[in-house]
């Protein structure tokens, strides 16, 4: 799989409000941590704050998907 397409679907599918869970903090941060499914059927996880700094993950499983999510927003 080419990784910058990836990357590309999964802030297309953020942007467009189609994925699984988001959690934006309350804290005045910006951050925001997304889980989804890219159009092509590739799990992934996003985090983005209000610096415009950005990551993605790719998951080959549901399960590994939710523990990165819940990990990540526990102090959400």
């Amino acid at each position: 799989m080419d990784y910058e397409q990836f990357e590309a679907d999964v802030w297309d599918s953020v942007n467009t409000s189609l994925y699984v869970d988001q959690i934006t903090a309350d804290d005045g941060s910006g951050q925001a941590v997304t889980i989804g499914e890219t159009w092509q059927g590739a799990l992934y996880g996003a985090a983005e704050n209000e610096y415009g700094q950005r990551c993605v993950f790719r998951f080959d499983t549901e399960d590994e998907q939710r523990a990165w999510f819940d990990g990540v927003t526990i102090d959400l």
